[in-house]
């Protein structure tokens, strides 16, 4: 996380100051790193669904079932899609939409399990 924060602010200190934020680097290299390091034992397989469509698909189907059961609580995937709807209002009200990406900065929790992705934004964890 402080590899990140350090990225960051670095970029905000030496970006132009009208540059838009979106324009920063959000994820350090260190990450980039630990992430292509992780997933170089997998095949990757093109989807042509949007991951949100799928989850969509799966609240309508079973709305009732288990989506995450984390240390701190569960989601049914009826509650998964009412908490990350009102979250993905509340990023579009300040300015998140397609190609943006949204630092997820907290550990994996319940809390954790909304990822923004109908905003057409991608979460990046930290």
């Amino acid at each position: 996380m402080a590899s990140t924060l350090d990225t960051i602010l670095s970029g905000l200190l030496t970006s132009q100051p009208d540059a838009p934020l979106r324009s920063l680097d959000y994820v350090s290299p260190e990450n980039v790193d630990r992430i292509c390091e992780w997933n170089t034992n997998y095949s990757i397989q093109a989807v042509d669904r949007c991951v949100h469509d799928v989850i969509a698909d799966q609240f309508l189907a079973h709305p009732d079932a288990e989506a995450v059961c984390a240390w701190d609580g569960t989601l049914t995937y009826h509650e998964l899609d009412m908490v990350s709807q009102r979250l993905a209002r509340r990023l579009v009200q300040v300015g998140v939409g397609p190609e943006i990406l949204v630092p997820l900065c907290f550990e994996k929790s319940v809390r954790g399990s909304r990822p923004p992705f109908s905003t057409g934004s991608a979460p990046v964890h930290c």
